[in-house]
């Protein structure tokens, strides 16, 4: 048995690993800490309106969000 494929193309996904720093090299309770997430491409296609959800730890509460 034969199989014959015709239109065979490739599909490239993105590929956007991550980082989340948090930009304090100490904190104790009542500090503000500040995270830093970075978001990189990696994939071989453009991305456009990404989201990113990031849920706070234990303990602590989200303030603001500043874009850079």
């Amino acid at each position: 048995m034969s199989i014959i494929v015709k239109n065979l193309k490739h599909v490239y996904m993105p590929k956007t690993p991550f980082e989340k720093v948090a930009l304090n090299k100490t904190a104790i309770i009542g500090d503000e800490v500040i995270f830093e997430i970075i978001v990189h491409n990696i994939g071989r296609v453009d991305i456009a309106n990404i989201t990113v959800r990031d849920i706070p730890a234990d303990g602590l509460n989200y303030l603001r969000f500043i874009d850079n």
